[in-house]
Parts: C-alpha cells; structure tokens; sequence
C-alpha cells in the first residue's frame, strides 16, 4: 500500500496552519503577503497584489479571528471519536470543497482589473464589493485551501473504507463467538 498519511492527520495540520496564520495575520500580515508562493501564484495567475496587508488593520485582525476560530473548531472536529469524526468530516468537506472551488474560480475568472483602479472605483461605490477579494493573497489562500482540502475528502474516502472493514470484521467475529458458545 505505501506510505499514507491519514486524513486526521491532515485536518489537524491544516488546523495548525491556520492557527499560525492568524497570529501572522494580527500581529505582521505583510509575512503573509510577501510569501514567494503568494507572489509566484498570483503573478503566473494574472490576479494582482494587494497593498491592504502591508501593516496590521482592523480588517486583518477580523481575519485573523476568523482564522483561529475556523483552526481551533477544525482541531476540536477531528479530534472526536473516529465514528463521529467520519460522519462530520463526510458533511462538511464537500461543503467546504464546493465554495472554496468557487471563490478560486470567482477570482481566477474576474481578475481582469488591477487592484489599485479596482480599489478606488469600489470606495466610490463605482464598482462591485466583491473586487476587493481579487487579489494574489486572496487567490492563494483559497487555491491552497482547495488542494489542501481535497486531498483530505481522498484520503477521508480511504480512512472511512478502512473503518468499515474493521466494523464488519469485529462484527463478524462476534457473530461468531456467539455460535460458539450455542
């Protein structure tokens, strides 16, 4: 079979990025923004940068709640019962791949305006809200996401068939025991 990493393992990783990433994100968001993969991506992308990271706002301190809250309720889901955990995790990650892939998508599709003309003509009310999201930072926190993600849902297909394995065996062998003793 080969080396595997389990989904749980996977969540809780990804529960720990985030995590960090919200104490970047509260105390020095440019880290974040300056990451060569968010330059790299967004430049081959064709999504521009974004300049709203360079210093800590009240706009990055609301991400970074948001992102502990979504680090530490992610390492909390996978850290129950391996049952529970399956049926959790089988409901929320189709859920969380499909918007994730959307707003990847949104961006990726509508990245035509640069950040700056973009910015201005949506604080005049000139222009949709939504072009404040598409930026290279954006992109690749939700591109990564995506692949993080869905690596989990295959991996999750895999633990769950390996549990039902184990139940019908335990089950088996009892139903066996029980004849034996008859």
């Amino acid at each position: 079979m080969g080396f595997r990493i389990s989904s749980y393992t996977l969540i809780k990783s990804v529960s720990l990025a985030h995590i960090t990433a919200a104490y970047l994100l509260l105390y020095r968001p440019q880290v974040l923004a300056e990451q060569n993969i968010v330059v790299i991506l967004g430049e081959s992308m064709q999504v521009p940068a974004t300049s709203a990271f360079s210093k800590p706002t009240e706009i990055t301190a609301l991400a970074s709640i948001f992102m502990a809250f979504l680090g530490v309720s992610d390492l909390i889901a996978a850290s129950l019962p391996e049952r529970s955990c399956l049926e959790y995790w089988s409901n929320v990650l189709p859920f969380r791949l499909f918007m994730l892939f959307a707003g990847t998508g949104f961006i990726y599709l509508t990245r035509g305006d640069d950040t700056t003309t973009s910015t201005l003509r949506a604080l005049k009310g000139d222009s949709n809200p939504l072009d404040l999201v598409k930026n290279s930072f954006v992109f690749t926190f939700m591109f990564l996401e995506t692949l993080h993600w869905f690596w989990v849902f295959v991996a999750m297909k895999e633990d769950r068939r390996e549990w039902m394995v184990r139940e019908a065996t335990a089950q088996l062998r009892e139903e066996e025991e029980k004849k034996f003793r008859m």
